[in-house]
Protein backbone atom coordinates (compact mmCIF):
# COMPACT_ATOMS: atom_id res chain seq x y z
CA UNK A 1 0.00 0.00 0.00
CA UNK A 2 1.39 3.42 -0.95
CA UNK A 3 2.09 5.70 2.03
CA UNK A 4 -0.39 8.31 0.78
CA UNK A 5 -3.16 5.75 0.34
CA UNK A 6 -2.32 4.36 3.77
CA UNK A 7 -2.65 7.86 5.26
CA UNK A 8 -6.13 8.23 3.76
CA UNK A 9 -7.16 4.80 5.04
CA UNK A 10 -5.71 5.71 8.45
CA UNK A 11 -7.85 8.88 8.78
CA UNK A 12 -10.97 7.45 7.10
CA UNK A 13 -12.84 6.59 10.34
CA UNK A 14 -12.58 10.26 11.38
CA UNK A 15 -13.72 11.52 7.96
CA UNK A 16 -16.73 9.22 7.90
CA UNK A 17 -17.57 9.82 11.57
CA UNK A 18 -17.70 13.55 10.80
CA UNK A 19 -20.42 12.92 8.20
CA UNK A 20 -22.41 10.57 10.43
CA UNK A 21 -24.75 13.06 12.12
CA UNK A 22 -25.92 14.50 8.80
CA UNK A 23 -26.13 11.31 6.77
CA UNK A 24 -27.83 9.33 9.54
CA UNK A 25 -30.15 12.14 10.70
CA UNK A 26 -33.28 10.35 9.42
CA UNK A 27 -32.46 7.48 11.81
CA UNK A 28 -32.78 9.63 14.95
CA UNK A 29 -35.88 7.73 16.04
CA UNK A 30 -34.85 8.02 19.69
CA UNK A 31 -34.96 11.81 19.38
CA UNK A 32 -31.47 12.26 20.82
CA UNK A 33 -30.86 15.51 18.98
CA UNK A 34 -30.78 17.41 22.24
CA UNK A 35 -27.92 19.85 22.86
CA UNK A 36 -24.98 18.47 24.82
CA UNK A 37 -24.73 21.73 26.74
CA UNK A 38 -28.39 21.51 27.79
CA UNK A 39 -28.93 25.08 26.60
CA UNK A 40 -26.53 26.43 29.21
CA UNK A 41 -24.30 29.45 28.74
CA UNK A 42 -20.60 29.79 29.46
CA UNK A 43 -19.26 32.51 31.78
CA UNK A 44 -19.19 34.93 28.84
CA UNK A 45 -22.98 34.67 28.53
CA UNK A 46 -22.84 32.75 25.24
CA UNK A 47 -23.89 29.14 24.75
CA UNK A 48 -21.22 26.60 25.64
CA UNK A 49 -21.50 24.69 22.33
CA UNK A 50 -24.86 25.57 20.80
CA UNK A 51 -27.78 23.57 19.45
CA UNK A 52 -25.68 21.88 16.76
CA UNK A 53 -23.71 19.67 19.16
CA UNK A 54 -26.06 16.94 20.34
CA UNK A 55 -26.13 13.58 22.07
CA UNK A 56 -27.18 12.10 18.74
CA UNK A 57 -24.10 13.60 17.12
CA UNK A 58 -21.85 12.07 19.77
CA UNK A 59 -23.42 8.64 19.29
CA UNK A 60 -23.16 8.77 15.50
CA UNK A 61 -19.50 9.86 15.61
CA UNK A 62 -18.76 6.90 17.90
CA UNK A 63 -20.85 4.42 15.91
CA UNK A 64 -19.59 5.39 12.45
CA UNK A 65 -15.97 5.60 13.61
CA UNK A 66 -16.15 2.20 15.29
CA UNK A 67 -17.88 0.48 12.36
CA UNK A 68 -15.43 2.03 9.89
CA UNK A 69 -12.46 0.87 11.96
CA UNK A 70 -13.90 -2.64 12.22
CA UNK A 71 -14.64 -2.68 8.49
CA UNK A 72 -11.07 -1.66 7.70
CA UNK A 73 -9.49 -4.29 9.98
CA UNK A 74 -8.41 -6.25 6.90
CA UNK A 75 -5.92 -3.45 6.08
CA UNK A 76 -3.92 -4.14 9.22
CA UNK A 77 -4.18 -0.43 10.08
CA UNK A 78 -7.45 -0.44 12.00
CA UNK A 79 -9.48 -2.30 14.57
CA UNK A 80 -12.82 -1.34 16.06
CA UNK A 81 -10.82 0.40 18.82
CA UNK A 82 -8.83 2.65 16.48
CA UNK A 83 -12.09 3.52 14.73
CA UNK A 84 -13.74 4.34 18.06
CA UNK A 85 -10.81 6.51 19.15
CA UNK A 86 -10.65 8.35 15.82
CA UNK A 87 -14.42 8.89 15.87
CA UNK A 88 -14.37 10.18 19.45
CA UNK A 89 -11.33 12.35 18.71
CA UNK A 90 -13.10 13.80 15.67
CA UNK A 91 -16.10 14.58 17.85
CA UNK A 92 -13.96 16.25 20.52
CA UNK A 93 -12.18 18.31 17.86
CA UNK A 94 -15.50 19.37 16.35
CA UNK A 95 -16.82 20.19 19.82
CA UNK A 96 -13.72 22.27 20.55
CA UNK A 97 -14.24 24.14 17.28
CA UNK A 98 -17.83 24.94 18.27
CA UNK A 99 -16.69 26.10 21.69
CA UNK A 100 -14.17 28.48 20.06
CA UNK A 101 -16.74 29.74 17.56
CA UNK A 102 -19.17 30.57 20.40
CA UNK A 103 -16.40 32.42 22.26
CA UNK A 104 -15.72 34.44 19.10
CA UNK A 105 -19.41 35.33 18.85
CA UNK A 106 -19.97 33.22 15.74
CA UNK A 107 -23.36 31.66 15.20
CA UNK A 108 -24.15 28.05 14.35
CA UNK A 109 -23.49 27.42 10.67
CA UNK A 110 -21.40 30.57 10.25
CA UNK A 111 -18.31 29.85 8.15
CA UNK A 112 -15.15 29.79 10.26
CA UNK A 113 -12.72 28.87 7.49
CA UNK A 114 -10.01 26.40 8.47
CA UNK A 115 -11.40 26.09 11.99
CA UNK A 116 -14.46 24.35 10.53
CA UNK A 117 -12.34 22.14 8.32
CA UNK A 118 -9.42 21.10 10.50
CA UNK A 119 -10.86 20.92 14.03
CA UNK A 120 -12.20 17.37 13.80
CA UNK A 121 -9.01 16.07 12.17
CA UNK A 122 -6.84 17.64 14.85
CA UNK A 123 -8.92 16.03 17.60
CA UNK A 124 -8.84 12.65 15.86
CA UNK A 125 -5.08 12.68 15.32
CA UNK A 126 -4.27 13.86 18.84
CA UNK A 127 -6.50 11.29 20.52
CA UNK A 128 -5.18 8.49 18.30
CA UNK A 129 -1.50 9.09 19.13
CA UNK A 130 -1.33 6.42 21.86
CA UNK A 131 -2.61 3.82 19.37
CA UNK A 132 -1.07 4.81 16.05
CA UNK A 133 1.87 6.81 14.79
CA UNK A 134 1.67 9.53 12.18
CA UNK A 135 4.60 10.46 9.95
CA UNK A 136 5.15 14.06 8.93
CA UNK A 137 4.28 13.34 5.27
CA UNK A 138 1.03 11.65 6.39
CA UNK A 139 0.10 14.65 8.53
CA UNK A 140 0.88 17.10 5.73
CA UNK A 141 -1.22 15.08 3.29
CA UNK A 142 -4.18 14.76 5.68
CA UNK A 143 -4.16 18.46 6.56
CA UNK A 144 -3.80 19.43 2.88
CA UNK A 145 -6.58 17.12 1.67
CA UNK A 146 -9.06 17.82 4.45
CA UNK A 147 -10.22 21.27 3.26
CA UNK A 148 -10.77 19.91 -0.26
CA UNK A 149 -12.64 16.81 0.93
CA UNK A 150 -14.60 18.90 3.44
CA UNK A 151 -15.68 21.42 0.78
CA UNK A 152 -16.64 18.67 -1.67
CA UNK A 153 -18.64 16.65 0.87
CA UNK A 154 -20.39 19.75 2.22
CA UNK A 155 -21.32 20.92 -1.27
CA UNK A 156 -22.76 17.49 -2.09
CA UNK A 157 -24.65 17.48 1.23
CA UNK A 158 -26.04 20.93 0.49
CA UNK A 159 -27.12 19.94 -3.03
CA UNK A 160 -28.81 16.82 -1.63
CA UNK A 161 -30.58 19.05 0.92
CA UNK A 162 -29.17 17.22 3.93
CA UNK A 163 -27.03 20.23 4.88
CA UNK A 164 -28.32 23.78 5.40
CA UNK A 165 -25.16 25.58 4.24
CA UNK A 166 -22.55 24.60 1.63
CA UNK A 167 -19.56 24.91 4.01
Amino acid sequence: MNWWFGAIVKILPAYLANTGPLVLKPLDFLKLSRPLDGGRNFMDGRRVFGDGKTWYGLLTFLLVGTLTGAGLAFTGIHTWLTGLVLGFGAFLGDLGGSFLKRRLGMKRGQNAGLLDREDFITGAILLSLPLMSWSLPELILVYALTPVIHKLSNTVGYLLKIKEVPW
